[in-house]
């Protein structure tokens, strides 16, 4: 399985939240647009494509459950367990127990 990248937000040093993977570019692209190679090569290499970014449920909305303060990288412990029953269902939903 592959699986897609997170959805990530950038706090400063003051806290400010000054963007996320849905409003900032990275190397010229929106994730958007990482997510979908991501796909793409999965297909490509015949590998299950494990969509954590939308499924896993973490989003703006959610954000302060799943990160600790100024870190829009590292999902705490809630956001794990979010990612890990994504993972867990959409692998059972696909090859079985």
């Amino acid at each position: 399985a592959l699986c897609s990248q997170l959805y990530r937000y950038f706090p400063n040093k003051e806290g400010v939240i000054t963007g996320d993977s849905e409003d900032t570019m990275f190397g010229g692209n929106y994730l958007s647009a990482f997510l979908k190679k991501t796909e793409e090569i999965a297909n490509e290499y015949a590998l299950y494509y494990l969509d954590n970014y939308y499924g896993s449920g973490i989003n703006k909305k959610t954000r302060h459950l799943c990160f600790a303060n100024n870190d829009g990288a590292h999902p705490i412990p809630y956001g794990r367990k979010l990612i890990a029953e994504n993972m867990a269902k959409k692998l059972t939903e696909a090859f079985g127990e």
